[in-house]
Order: structure tokens, then sequence, then C-alpha cells
């Protein structure tokens, strides 16, 4: 099992269908047959359930995906020059507020994944909290250098 963290939805051009950071990669695992957790926060709005309702079709579990009532869903602009060079506006949203005690209900799974991605998009201790939950057995991958205590993390080529 794979459990992927993520932050703001994001958005191809200006459309506002949301398509978290994290989808590419989940969407990619899940049809090459790994069982695929999204662990996340979105606003209880349109995006939100449309998000969730994205990852459902594409057989992603999202028992794990947090409502909040007082949040928006996070979502993000990107913009692509002439030379395929991109420039991304994020405004995390609800995910801003994923916080460490809200990873307690995703612990089991977290602990019990053959991987974990973390999208360096949400507060740096909810960060450090599941790479704790993974354990040092873990694949634990991330798009950015991160100190988490001096552990090894396996960071993806961003270049």
């Amino acid at each position: 099992m794979c459990c992927f963290f993520f932050s703001a939805t994001a958005a191809p051009g200006i459309s506002p269908l949301p398509l978290p950071a994290a989808l590419p990669i989940s969407v990619a695992a899940g049809r090459l047959g790994t069982e695929v957790t999204l662990v996340a926060k979105t606003g209880q709005d349109m995006l939100g359930d449309q998000a969730v309702e994205n990852y459902r079709r594409e057989g992603i579990a999202t028992d794990l995906i947090l409502r909040d009532p007082e949040h928006a869903t996070g979502v993000a602009l990107i913009l692509v020059d002439d030379k395929g060079e991109n420039l991304i506006s994020v405004a995390s949203g609800a995910n801003h507020f994923l916080v460490p005690a809200d990873l307690d209900q995703a612990a089991e799974r977290i602990r019990g994944a053959d991987a974990v991605l973390l999208q360096l998009e949400i507060p740096m201790e909810t960060v450090r909290r599941a790479a704790q939950l993974a354990g040092d057995r873990k694949n634990v991958v991330s798009g950015k250098s991160v100190d988490l205590g001096g552990r090894r993390i396996l960071q993806q080529n961003t270049t």
C-alpha cells in the first residue's frame, strides 16, 4: 500500500477543477496496481466534493481525506510560458490546517505502507509526524530537501 500526503489542489491553466500535486502520481501508481490512499484536508465546498469524487473514480482510497467546514479547498493557478517553464501560485486552503493530530486516524495505514510521498506544502510539523509514523523501514519520498531529524529521505529530482 502507498500513502500519499499532498497539499493544495492545483488546476491546469485556470480551470477551477481540483487536481492536487500528488494526484498524477497517485493515479499512475493505482493504474499500475498499487493500493493508494490520500491523506489530506479539503473544504466542505464544491471543489472539495469534486476532488474527492475524482479520486474515488480513479480508485484512490478517500476515507482519510478530512473535510473542513471552516476553510475552503486549496487551489493553485499554474501558468506556463512559451518556453514551457511554469509559475505556480498556491492557496493551500484547508490543507494548510492539516495538523499532526489529524494523522492519528491514518497512523495504522501509514505504518503499513510500502512508501509514503510527502508533499511539503502542508505544515512542516505534519510532514515530520508523517515521517515518524512511517518509520525507518519505509521509502519516504519528498519533492524538496527537508530536515527530518537526520532521517534519510529519498528526494525526487525536481530540475
